[in-house]
């Protein structure tokens, strides 16, 4: 979700075909896919050996309903977000009723360390960096926690968190 660039959809493509895992398709979602962004990110797909094994879709993530209608989620086996936070869309993933059990959903953004950190860096903007423990409360209702970890980014010392979760 929110592909951008499409390097995300390309290192997890990659990532699968090096672990021999032959039958997929990794879809790249974001609102500026139009026909001149499509086509960047699918040269860079080529270039980089899995434009047989991705795809890119426009789609504006601003609500859940855009998604759901969009794409066949009953197919999909994973999601997932990297840098990117919209608390209304993550909130209706792990509370929507045609999320399959089994599906992954995975998330790696700008993360307090611990709860009532205080957040010391200009960018992000603290109003877009998550709580603690802001996932795996949303999630925790109808979703197994798999990972939940604060981890450093290696450019500027920020915390991340890494989370994933598998639908019940």
């Amino acid at each position: 979700l929110a592909s951008g660039s499409g390097r995300d959809v390309t290192f997890l493509a990659e990532e699968l075909v090096a672990a021999g895992i032959r039958d997929f398709k990794v879809i790249g979602i974001d609102h500026r896919y139009n026909d001149k962004e499509s086509l960047i990110v699918n040269d860079f797909w080529d270039r980089r050996g899995v434009g047989d094994k991705t795809e890119a879709i426009k789609i504006n993530l601003s609500q859940w309903e855009n998604l759901e209608e969009a794409v066949s989620v009953s197919k999909i086996t994973a999601m997932y977000c990297v840098r990117f936070w919209k608390p209304e869309l993550v909130g209706k993933i792990a509370t929507s009723s045609s999320i399959p059990p089994g599906l992954l959903f995975g998330l790696s953004h700008f993360c307090k360390p611990y709860t009532g950190a205080s957040w010391n860096f200009d960018h992000p903007s603290e109003k877009t960096v998550l709580e603690r423990d802001q996932l795996s409360d949303m999630f925790a209702s109808q979703w197994d926690i798999l990972h939940d970890e604060i981890a450093m980014d290696s450019d500027h010392g920020r915390t991340m968190i890494h989370f994933v979760a598998k639908r019940r």
